[in-house]
């Protein structure tokens, strides 16, 4: 894949079909640690049409800071370090999850949390890193990524909109995700119109990112909205096989027929 495209500039610019917006599924933690699971979900992407997969390189004691911190969502209550780190992916792992996205046609990208991770992805031989909302405000960890990932995409939900964001970029080779870490987010909490604000903010500091969207609401009408409307070029959107499956994040996450559904729509 990164032999085809020298900047993520020029992969959204020419990856996708007739140049439509990229659509990156979000494995996160609803592969269950089952990498029989991670494989299908996989191939279920590429069904669907999506042109990017993401996954998960964190190391369980970075975020989440005690064993007996307890995660809710909808009637979800669980405990924090078990969940992580019975999804937490080994070198291997991650390494066989990369060739089967690349051998699938995906482009395949995952989200550190340490120098480590940084490490292991080059180890891989990967290119893009996503940078997570929390993760972007450490600022040596952003540092150290930049001087080793030729290509990162930044999620901005914790970043205030200024210098401080320019700082976290480069040009040609960042794109920069409004994101709302709310887990789901409400559509009406979705603030769309900051995809704008970003782009301006941008353009102030003399910055020219492209700029996309990480979307963690229910369905597809925020995604829809935040390409056709507010001309996102990159669409994160969390991704399952079964929103009956057990798990915190199946319920809202996107399935084989909406992800297809989704793409359908962003073609231009």
């Amino acid at each position: 894949m990164s032999s085809e495209w020298k900047t993520l500039r020029e992969l959204i610019e020419t990856r996708g079909i007739n140049g439509e917006v990229i659509v990156s599924c979000e494995l996160g933690l609803n592969h269950n640690g089952d990498m029989a699971l991670a494989m299908k979900m996989i191939e279920a992407a590429a069904e669907a049409g999506c042109h990017a997969v993401k996954v998960q390189n964190y190391r369980t004691g970075d975020v989440v800071k005690s064993r007996s911190e307890e995660i809710s969502v909808d009637v979800w209550k669980l405990n924090a370090w078990e969940l992580f780190s019975s999804c937490e992916l080994a070198l291997d792992e991650l390494k066989a999850i990369k060739d089967h996205a690349e051998s699938c046609g995906l482009i395949f990208h995952s989200t550190p949390t340490n120098e480590q991770g940084i490490r292991d992805l080059r180890k891989i031989g990967c290119s893009i890193a996503k940078i997570a909302s929390d993760v972007a405000l450490e600022v040596d960890l952003v540092a150290y990524a930049f001087h080793r990932m030729p290509h990162l995409i930044l999620s901005t939900g914790c970043l205030d909109l200024g210098a401080s964001l320019v700082n976290h970029v480069r040009e040609s080779q960042d794109v920069v995700l409004h994101c709302v870490r709310e887990y789901p987010t409400p559509a009406s909490h979705a603030n769309l119109s900051r995809i704008g604000e970003l782009r301006i903010v941008l353009k102030k500091y003399r910055a020219h990112q492209l700029v996309g969207y990480s979307d963690h609401t229910e369905g597809i009408d925020a995604a829809v909205s935040a390409a056709k409307d507010y001309r996102a070029c990159w669409i994160e959107k969390h991704f399952t096989l079964d929103k009956t499956l057990a798990g915190p994040d199946h319920r809202w996450s996107a399935d084989p027929k909406e992800m297809a559904e989704l793409v359908r729509c962003l073609k231009r």
